[in-house]
C-alpha cells in the first residue's frame, strides 16, 4: 500500500452507550496512532484534556499490545505503552475489517471499538482527516437540534419561575433539566452547574 496515496477508512463507535454512538472517518495512510487519537477527538467532538490508549493485537507476534503515551513510571508487571507517534497506522491495520479497542480518559473509561471499514485513494484538494457524514444525519441533526430549542424555549414560557441565568446554558442540559422535572409540574430552580 503507497502511504502517500492511499487513504484509511474508520468506523469509531462508543461502547456500552444505546442508540449507537459512532463516527466514520478518513484518514491518510501515512497517519501514526497519535495522528488518528487527534482525529478521533476532533470528530466526537472532544477536547484531548485525558490520556488514551489504542490495544491491538499485533499482526507479527499475536500478542496485544497496548499503543499511546509511554509510562515509565509504570507498576511491576504493567505493560508499558508503545510510543503511538512513532507507530505508523499500516504496521497494525493491514486489511479491512482490522480493529482495534480505544480507550480515553482511564478515569471514565471511553472505551471505543475502532474498525478499518475500507482502504481508499486519496483524493486532490480533499482536507484529511475528514469525516464521513450523509445528507441524511446532517439533516436529521438539524432538525433534532432545532427541536430542541423549540421545546426548550416553550418549556420556558410555560414555566414563568425559570430564571433568567439559563439563557446562558446550554439548550440540552435546560431542555433534560426541564424534562426531568417534569414529573413535578415545576420548576423551581436552575439545573445544577
Amino acid at each position: 500500500m503507497d502511504q502517500k496515496r492511499h487513504t484509511l477508512v474508520f468506523s469509531i463507535t462508543l461502547r456500552h452507550i444505546f442508540p449507537p454512538i459512532w463516527r466514520r472517518i478518513e484518514v491518510p495512510a501515512s497517519y501514526s496512532f497519535r495522528d488518528l487519537h487527534v482525529a478521533i477527538q476532533d470528530a466526537m467532538p472532544w477536547l484531548d484534556y485525558h490520556l488514551h490508549a489504542f490495544r491491538m493485537r499485533n499482526p507479527v507476534s499475536g500478542v496485544i499490545d497496548e499503543i499511546g503515551i509511554p509510562n515509565e513510571d509504570a507498576f511491576e508487571g504493567e505493560p508499558i505503552a508503545l510510543a503511538g507517534w512513532t507507530i505508523p497506522l499500516t504496521a497494525y491495520f493491514t486489511s479491512t475489517h482490522d480493529g482495534a479497542l480505544y480507550e480515553y480518559d482511564f478515569g471514565d473509561s471511553w472505551e471505543q471499538d475502532v474498525e478499518l471499514e475500507s482502504i481508499g485513494i486519496r483524493h486532490p484538494r480533499t482536507k484529511y482527516p475528514h469525516r464521513q457524514v450523509r445528507r441524511s444525519e446532517e439533516a436529521l441533526a438539524h432538525r433534532v437540534q432545532r427541536g430542541v430549542r423549540r421545546t426548550t424555549l416553550r418549556a420556558c414560557r410555560l414555566a414563568p419561575s425559570v430564571p433568567r441565568e439559563l439563557e446562558c446554558i446550554s439548550h440540552r442540559r435546560v431542555t433534560a433539566y426541564l424534562f426531568t422535572n417534569a414529573a413535578t409540574s415545576r420548576v423551581s430552580r436552575a439545573p445544577p452547574p
